[in-house]
């Protein structure tokens, strides 16, 4: 049979990674949307220097160069947030597998007496 104890401490821990995943998932969304903003802004500022570029080669090599680092950086930002989501996925089931055990022994632990 399972104490209150032990249900009490169940209850606080599922409390506990209820707050954990809200937190994280908070923070991927501002993250998410920071990213969207600076990108936004790079695209505005890029297209406002090139409204303004006049035909040199050197000046049209150089966007050229700073467009590529851009799109490298924003590739490289969305490879990041989809690491940290599948890490936060593993996380999270290794906590919910690591909540279910104490549990699952406990129910046998039952069954068996």
């Amino acid at each position: 049979m399972i104490s209150a104890t032990d249900r009490e401490s169940s209850s606080a821990a599922a409390e506990e990674l209820s707050r954990s995943v809200a937190l994280i998932k908070s923070n991927q969304i501002e993250f998410q949307s920071g990213l969207e903003m600076f990108t936004k802004g790079v695209e505005e500022l890029l297209e406002g220097m090139r409204r303004r570029q006049e035909d040199d080669g050197t000046l049209n090599n150089y966007f050229n160069r700073l467009e590529a680092a851009l799109e490298a950086f924003q590739d490289r930002a969305a490879e990041t947030l989809q690491e940290s989501s599948v890490q936060t996925q593993e996380i999270l089931l290794e906590v919910l597998r690591q909540a279910k055990s104490p549990a699952a022994g406990a129910s046998k632990q039952e069954s068996d007496g």
